[in-house]
């Protein structure tokens, strides 16, 4: 959660929101289909309010001034 709360704050540092970014990025994603799985399952469990919390901040950060998301998947 205060991975995509940096990300989503506008009033941060650019670099660390997009750290914050690449590191969530990497948090929720994987290379194996092993590793994959078990962060898929791991987001199942989370209760919605936190999922709907992460889902909107990393969504408001489309609608930043400088749009993070696709600098930080320029480098993933």
């Amino acid at each position: 959660m205060a991975l995509a709360v940096e990300l989503a704050t506008p009033e941060k540092n650019p670099h660390t929101r997009q750290l914050a970014g690449l590191i969530l990025k990497k948090a929720l994603d994987a290379q194996d289909e092993a590793t994959r799985q078990q962060r898929i399952d791991q987001w199942i469990v989370l209760d919605a309010n936190t999922k709907l919390n992460i889902k909107a901040r990393v969504g408001f950060s489309f609608f930043s001034k400088i749009n993070f998301l696709s600098l930080v998947s320029h480098y993933a």
